[in-house]
């Protein structure tokens, strides 16, 4: 598997890592950000839809395409 690089934005990385320890504590296991990453990533991504990306892109980068 490959490693690979990406940004994300601070205020979503600080609910991230609140989520991580929120975890930890239920499961009382050894959990990474990564893990609460690729896990939203694998449970939310084929609901996606274009509507969503463009409405984040306005929403939250003020992109107006």
């Amino acid at each position: 598997m490959a490693s690979v690089q990406k940004r994300i934005q601070v205020e979503l990385m600080d609910k991230v890592e609140n989520m991580k320890w929120e975890i930890k504590y239920k499961l009382r296991l050894e959990i990474q950000d990564t893990d609460v990453i690729n896990a939203l990533i694998y449970h939310h991504l084929k609901d996606l839809s274009a509507d969503e990306v463009l409405e984040y892109r306005r929403k939250f980068l003020g992109k107006d395409e």
